[in-house]
């Protein structure tokens, strides 16, 4: 737990995109679930890990919008120089998904109530504010794989596939026709029961 907060608290302060004046929030708020995060603590001792922050939609704040920080996990180096290669990246992640939340009823404070404070004009309680929100997921990758072969051969599957396709939608166009038919021929015979 303690190499996954030092490591957490020196990525937060040094990253430039998250907005300095929530980092203390959103640490705070993680620390908050500390109990929560026992599977991601055990993680972070068993291998290396690191963090990686993605800002909202274009570069834009937005209140509806979370923003995330990843932490991804690699195998422990075994001597060589490249300790997060591809090949030793592991199959999950966890996402920390960072949001406010609107509390409290429109303020009303003034410079006479108890904790006023002059920087912020507001007692700071009961007043609305935007409070740091995180919400944490673990996501895991089932599989994955390329296609194994050379391009030729994936043109070829494109062609049978497209001509499968084609195959489909005439099946499917014949099977509605016959429907229709089905129905009229059904009407016509109930059309000359009533002469």
């Amino acid at each position: 737990m303690e190499l996954f907060f030092s490591k957490l608290k020196k990525f937060m302060s040094e990253c430039e995109e998250l907005e300095s004046l929530k980092v203390a929030g959103y640490y705070r708020t993680i620390e908050q679930m500390s109990d929560k995060l026992k599977q991601l603590f055990e993680e972070c001792e068993k291998y290396n890990f690191s963090f990686t922050f993605y800002s909202s939609s274009e570069g834009h704040y937005s209140l509806y919008e979370s923003e995330v920080m990843d932490v991804q996990f690699f195998k422990k180096s075994d001597g060589d120089s490249d300790s997060y290669g591809w090949d030793k990246h592991l199959n999950f992640i966890y996402t920390f998904e960072l949001s406010d939340d609107m509390r409290g009823s429109y303020c009303t404070c003034e410079e006479s109530d108890a904790g006023f404070d002059y920087r912020y004009k507001c007692c700071g309680e009961g007043c609305d504010w935007y409070t740091p929100s995180v919400t944490v997921k673990r996501h895991e990758t089932v599989a994955v794989d390329s296609f194994d072969g050379y391009e030729r051969e994936m043109w070829a599957l494109q062609d049978v596939w497209n001509e499968e396709q084609n195959d489909s939608v005439a099946q499917q166009k014949e099977a509605q026709k016959k429907y229709i038919q089905e129905q009229i021929n059904r009407l016509n015979n109930e059309m000359q029961s009533l002469d």
